[in-house]
């Protein structure tokens, strides 16, 4: 182990590193961000830069007037909000017409009413609120809790069922955006092409490089818009803008990593690829469980143990801005 001098790369980027005078081979990144340094391994030696030794500072975060995060560093985020629902499938719109199962229930329009608002010691907030559908007995209590860690924000979300909801969801997660000018570039997870729960036999885990302004045939933006691009077992996403802007998600545990220039609503009300228009921003998914795909356009639904039935669930993850 030791110090190795080397360029600022990214997972995928490549660099000519030297040790002792001699090209290095099979070098492997480990981390963009580790918290204190970037890392690179050599067979079983690890270097870091001795620049990146140094601690991150904890950025300014800003919140609104009801605790919802607003903005980390200077960039304007979304609050994380509980997500139930997906743009219909083909497969959805099927046999057994998930899509309408799922409009009656009201997933496509959960509406959150804040109960508290907690302010942390170190300036974190911890917001409890209400989320379900309109005009319905049935909802999840939620609870978020922000706070401010070195280079970014801390958030872990928990959420509970009340009363007896009908049928299954298509997600259990949390829904937030960037601004646009950050787009997917790598993550760790299963890839390179988009998996689901039934769908998931050709992924490889490792670091893929994904582009969200892309329009390739089959796993970006399907000509009849619906569900896309989900990555199980992901564990860290790096976002990047102009200007070497930097934004990076650290999941605590393995989660399901979405990314697009679209939401689930804009996908599902258009009728075709070429109606859809970024809004200037990038919606982001991080789920603990996903529905299986299934073929019920033209066949039987999923089997019993890709179906996702109502369930308690509970998430973190770290958002680093540089």
């Amino acid at each position: 182990s030791g110090t190795l001098a080397c360029p600022a790369i990214a997972p995928g980027e490549k660099a000519v590193l030297r040790r002792d005078g001699a090209p290095l081979t099979n070098i492997e990144v480990i981390s963009v961000y580790t918290g204190l340094a970037r890392a690179v391994r050599h067979g079983s030696d690890y270097f870091v830069r001795p620049d990146d030794l140094k601690p991150l500072p904890v950025p300014e975060v800003r919140f609104d007037d009801l605790g919802r995060l607003a903005e980390v560093a200077g960039i304007a985020l979304t609050h994380p909000e509980l997500d139930l629902w997906r743009a219909p499938t083909d497969n959805d719109r099927g046999w057994h017409r998930l899509d309408l199962k799922w409009e009656e229930a009201g997933l496509h329009r959960l509406q959150t009413r804040i109960d508290r608002t907690e302010v942390l010691e170190n300036g974190g907030r911890r917001v409890e609120a209400r989320v379900g559908p309109p005009a319905k007995r049935y909802a999840f209590r939620t609870v978020t809790t922000i706070q401010p860690v070195p280079g970014g924000v801390r958030v872990e979300f928990e959420a509970s069922p009340e009363k007896e909801w009908p049928g299954e969801v298509a997600r259990l997660g949390v829904r937030f955006a960037v601004p646009a000018p950050f787009s997917a570039r790598t993550f760790a997870g299963l890839g390179p092409e988009e998996a689901y729960p039934d769908m998931r036999s050709k992924g490889v885990m490792g670091w893929h490089s994904v582009n969200l302004w892309n329009r390739p045939l089959l796993h970006d933006i399907p000509e009849r818009p619906q569900e896309y691009g989900a990555h199980p077992e992901t564990t860290r996403v790096l976002f990047t803008a102009p200007r070497n802007q930097r934004l990076e998600i650290d999941c605590e545990t393995p989660l399901t990593f979405t990314a697009r220039p679209f939401t689930s609503a804009q996908l599902a009300a258009a009728r075709h690829a070429k109606d859809l228009v970024p809004d200037g921003k990038t919606y982001v998914n991080l789920d603990v469980a996903h529905r299986g795909l299934g073929s019920n356009s033209c066949g039987p639904d999923v089997a019993d143990e890709f179906r996702l039935p109502v369930r308690p669930f509970r998430l973190a993850f770290v958002i680093r801005i540089a």
